[in-house]
């Protein structure tokens, strides 16, 4: 339940478990780091995210050095980044929408580094008999009513207590919320204030299915999504969604 592990499976499979976790140890990984990129050899080391968000400054100072051997590039997740916080200047930019396109094109920094979009594409796929989904989901859910579904790891940004206070409003009405995400325990300061270990006060109108590995079976199944979050950028969820027809 607390382990976010779906995803890191799915890469272990895709890379056929040749993949490095870096200690916690913040000395520790730094040098790890450095001795796996010396190891390997890496023609391009590719961010997630711009180190400036996330990366120790003594290691994103080593790792940005002007006589690097390897290519850098960047993907910026948000569209709330501030350009002229950056400091680190990667080789090239690999945004996820247009709009980062559009919003930082008078950027002095993007003057400098070239960009390329790379959009994920919604991928449409036809929906099954809405009955015959609702059962083949264990435990089965119950047709007559109206199906809400939520995706994604339980985290302030995504923002799952405002659902959690419609579910609140709409007690008396056949509609239940379903979510499906991790409750891990460093997030825990965020939802264990509104749902208990045991969960025994959760309104009967919410279910709570956890991390799964087939998200596309509540996708084809419910009737609507619930786009909660508060500042994603061109999330996959709602794209996947979309794919399967459902309403967000």
């Amino acid at each position: 339940r607390h382990w976010f592990v779906v995803q890191k499976n799915k890469i272990n499979e895709i890379l056929k478990n040749n993949i490095k976790y870096l200690s916690d140890d913040k000395d520790n990984k730094h040098n790890e780091l450095f001795n796996f990129i010396d190891k390997i050899n890496p023609h391009i080391i590719h961010m997630e995210e711009l180190p400036e968000d996330f990366m120790d400054k003594k290691t994103a100072r080593k790792l940005y050095d002007n006589d690097r051997f390897y290519k850098l590039v960047e993907t910026c997740h948000t569209s709330q980044y501030k350009w002229k916080n950056k400091k680190f200047k990667p080789d090239k930019f690999a945004f996820i929408t247009r709009l980062h396109a559009k919003q930082y094109k008078d950027s002095s920094i993007l003057k400098e580094v070239p960009y390329e979009v790379i959009e994920y594409p919604i991928e449409y796929k036809d929906r099954p008999n809405r009955e015959e989904a609702l059962s083949k989901l264990n435990p089965p859910q119950d047709s007559d009513f109206k199906h809400i579904l939520m995706v994604g790891l339980f985290t302030p940004g995504k923002n799952q207590k405002e659902i959690f206070k419609v579910a609140e409003k709409m007690k008396d009405y056949k509609v239940k919320f379903h979510f499906v995400g991790n409750l891990a325990l460093n997030f825990k300061d965020y939802w264990g204030k509104f749902i208990s270990d045991n969960r025994e006060e959760i309104p009967n109108n919410i279910v709570i299915w956890d991390e799964q590995d087939n998200v596309d079976k509540f996708y084809s199944a419910f009737d609507l999504f619930y786009f909660s979050s508060k500042l994603e950028c061109n999330p996959l969820v709602v794209k996947e969604a979309l794919g399967w027809n459902l309403p967000v």
